[in-house]
């Protein structure tokens, strides 16, 4: 039997899709299953898709890898320990977990557009709505999402027994 896949966040299986076409063993997962799953299965072959909220449960299943795609920038640091409190429970003991979380890497130039220009630019139009008389609050939150440091997701995944065995930057 071939080795199964746990996909989360899969949303309507694109990236999935072209794996399954080839014979790979994946199981898509999100908050709903997208209305175009049947159609899915017509046209690439059937696979299963099942409703997960990562953050609130698990399923009875384990699975020889879990791969979670541009999904980990939207998860305050206390989703993230429940994410992976939830994925180690799912995942074999000598299971892969693979991340994509999209972003910049981390170099100067992110540094200074991110904790920089960005926090600049939110004081700036703060600022600016209250000379205009316009009601625009402001709130400041370290977990904004859409950027996290590699250390940071490193962190984590050490916390819950992971170990990174490679990254790559693009």
């Amino acid at each position: 039997a071939k080795a199964k896949t746990l996909s989360i966040g899969s949303g309507r299986s694109i990236n999935e899709l072209s794996l399954i076409s080839n014979n790979f063993n994946i199981v898509c997962s999100d908050l709903e299953i997208p209305q175009c799953y049947e159609s899915s299965k017509e046209l690439f072959g059937d696979f299963d898709y099942i409703k997960l909220d990562i953050i609130k449960s698990t399923i009875n299943n384990e699975f020889q890898s879990i791969f979670c795609l541009s999904m980990f920038y939207i998860f305050s640091d206390e989703e993230l320990e429940k994410v992976f409190t939830n994925i180690n429970k799912i995942l074999k003991k000598d299971g892969t977990l693979i991340l994509e979380f999209p972003g910049s890497e981390d170099n100067l130039i992110s540094f200074l557009f991110h904790e920089i220009y960005l926090v600049i630019e939110a004081y700036s139009i703060y600022y600016l709505s209250k000379l205009l008389n316009k009601q625009i609050g402001l709130e400041i939150d370290n977990n904004f999402g859409y950027r996290r440091k590699n250390k940071e997701i490193e962190d984590f995944a050490k916390k819950y027994s992971f170990k990174f065995i490679d990254i790559h930057e693009y």
